[in-house]
């Protein structure tokens, strides 16, 4: 196999999809990963290439089909200080330095896309992708629940180059054949080529029985704040008799009541179906994975997230969901919200439709253009 960020040509006696995967976060590839799941349960003998600079260790998690990792260097969405918060100065830094050289930059992503040779490209949702795809005049497919442009124009509208900037974003969405909005996702009054579909989240197999062991007869709280390194401070959160939590293992900490999650021995997916709650923030794959599986939620606020109303809006009518301020989840003064959180009546678990709408509308373009 070729190194890591070296794509070799491929021949084409088989369909063969270019993914481009954001890697702000680990939401794009989640929500992404079912769909790559479905089509190949449907058809094997797809081949998938997929550019991000999200970790294959990572990405081999979540993605059960064989797949070919290539290198992304100008996808990065925004530049973060943490889960949170965006650096809106380095972002708007990068983005002017991505667009200075803006025709070269599409050169350069039409010679990857050229190499890799594919049926179609399916972006979520590099824009400078759906530009090369056009000019190496491959058919291409966005798919998200939000676009870079109404990002941008939400942190960084009227700064230097702002309205070129724009402009270029904007008639890069337009190439593609369709843009596919997941619910919940932001309205994309601007794109013309949009479709809505369900949402998308994997379904886990709740094993509540075989964490009897880590939980000792406790609730059990998952914490989990996504793939923007952030460490919350849970060795100085009280005591809160009846529960316990599970912890990422990266932030090396384990006591009688902060368990590290790899000691479940379960996939992530299976422990969202296993816990009592969910402690996070504003994010589209824990949230939908979430009410998908039938499992609460607690949630940091997020006030200056342009998805934010959207997400609140579909999990208060999709799931037992409770939101409290930053320094809440800080001090772990929790014991009162996650007995309220409980305490609401269940909704009806929603069907993550989405993934089945969107490999219908990407099999149908593969077959038309493969045949």
């Amino acid at each position: 196999m070729p190194a890591f960020g070296q794509p070799h040509a491929l021949k084409n006696p088989m369909p063969n999809i270019l993914i481009s995967l954001s890697a702000h976060g680990y939401g794009h590839a989640a929500m992404t990963a079912p769909i790559i799941n479905k089509i190949n349960e449907l058809n094997n003998n797809i081949k998938f290439v997929i550019q991000t600079s999200i970790s294959d260790t990572w990405l081999r998690t979540r993605i059960q089909a064989n797949f070919q990792l290539i290198e992304n260097k100008y996808d990065f969405g925004l530049v973060m200080n943490s889960a949170i918060a965006v650096d809106r100065e380095a972002s708007a830094r990068a983005y002017q330095e991505l667009h200075a050289r803006w025709q070269d930059r599409i050169a350069e992503q039409a010679e990857v896309i050229k190499i890799v040779n594919p049926t179609i490209v399916l972006s979520n949702i590099s824009y400078l992708t759906l530009a090369a795809a056009a000019e190496a005049r491959i058919p291409s497919i966005a798919v998200s629940s939000l676009n870079w442009l109404e990002i941008y124009r939400y942190y960084l509208d009227g700064g230097a180059d702002s309205k070129r900037i724009q402009s270029e974003m904007l008639d890069a969405y337009k190439l593609a054949s369709e843009f596919l909005i997941f619910t919940p996702g932001l309205p994309m009054d601007n794109v013309p080529n949009t479709r809505l579909l369900g949402p998308s989240a994997r379904l886990g197999v709740n094993h509540c029985h075989s964490l009897v062991s880590l939980s000792m007869g406790d609730r059990l709280g998952l914490v989990a704040f996504g793939g923007i390194a952030t460490r919350l401070p849970v060795e100085g959160w009280p005591s809160i008799p009846g529960w316990r939590f599970l912890v990422p293992p990266e932030w090396n900490t384990a006591t009688d009541r902060l368990i590290p999650w790899d000691r479940a021995g379960l996939s992530f997916v299976d422990l969202i179906a296993s816990v009592d709650a969910v402690i996070t923030k504003p994010g589209y794959g824990t949230f939908t994975e979430a009410a998908c599986n039938g499992t609460a939620v607690l949630a940091q606020v997020r006030p200056d997230w342009p998805e934010t109303p959207y997400f609140e809006s579909w999990m208060a009518k999709n799931a037992r969901f409770l939101t409290v301020p930053e320094r809440t989840i800080h001090s772990g003064d929790l014991a009162e919200v996650l007995e309220d959180l409980l305490l609401q009546p269940r909704p009806p678990v929603p069907k993550p439709s989405g993934v089945a709408e969107a490999c219908d509308i990407i099999l149908k373009t593969l077959n038309k253009q493969h045949m």
